[in-house]
């Protein structure tokens, strides 16, 4: 009798893990491909690793994504030439996110003039932008404001900028803050400027938190000086700073 007792209890167990398991042919969702990309990061997990390589080659984009999380955070070489054919599948499939990554990697390789990449990073970009990605708007702004590429059109990239910012992008509501604070392609807006950096500090962007921390400092864009409150916000620029470091 306990004989067969402990037999349903194993089987019971078996049940209970096997239900904890996704079958390795059933396609990963979102939520397991992040726990798989936490294991990979976390625990050096092969397996994990692996799984999201293969549903990755299999065209999964929450496991290709995954994956190429997984691979930015690593200096060697082989890592950033799979992250740039990671993406490039991505790409190739439609992924306007993953397109415009590629832009801004390929980009960065190299002085952009210079670069025999531009075409093609041209290309990325509209991509990106087709698909209403708004970092690619934030990179076709900087674009615009870059002499390499003819006269810069500041006029341009504010309209850029700002669409960019409106989709979220935090990056692009502190360029444009600052562009509106040097009057640079739009009139000057002091008021208009704070919200943004008001809003990427929301988004916990730290080089917003820190401008907020010199206006607080020295009274700039209409607040008044307050020494304790840009300390509290250069603290809290420190905290971003170090989250983002934590790949956060």
């Amino acid at each position: 009798m306990k004989r067969a007792i402990a037999g349903v209890a194993l089987a019971a167990t078996l049940v209970v893990a096997a239900a904890a398991t996704r079958p390795f042919w059933v396609a990963p969702d979102a939520v397991q491909a992040q726990a798989w990309l936490r294991d990979a990061a976390d625990r050096r997990d092969a397996g994990a690793e692996a799984s999201l390589a293969r549903w990755s080659a299999r065209g999964n984009a929450v496991a290709r994504h995954a994956y190429a999380t997984l691979l930015s955070h690593r200096a060697d070489a082989p890592s950033r030439q799979r992250l740039e054919q990671l993406l490039a599948d991505g790409a190739d499939a439609g992924d306007a996110a993953d397109a415009t990554w590629l832009a801004e990697l390929l980009a960065q390789a190299s002085h952009a003039g210079a670069s025999r990449e531009d075409a093609r990073v041209a290309r990325l970009l509209a991509q990106g932008q087709a698909g209403h990605v708004p970092a690619a708007a934030r990179l076709l702004a900087l674009r615009a404001l870059d002499p390499a590429r003819g006269t810069p059109d500041p006029a341009r990239a504010v309209a850029w900028m700002a669409e960019a910012a409106n989709g979220g992008d935090a990056p692009a509501m502190f360029l444009l803050a600052n562009m509106l604070r040097a009057a640079q392609g739009a009139p000057r807006d002091d008021a208009k400027a704070l919200a943004l950096y008001q809003a990427a500090a929301d988004a916990d962007y730290a080089p917003a938190i820190q401008a907020l921390a010199i206006a607080w400092r020295y009274g700039e864009l209409g607040l008044q000086a307050d020494a304790a409150q840009s300390r509290l916000m250069d603290h809290e620029a420190a905290e971003a700073l170090a989250h983002a470091a934590r790949g956060g």
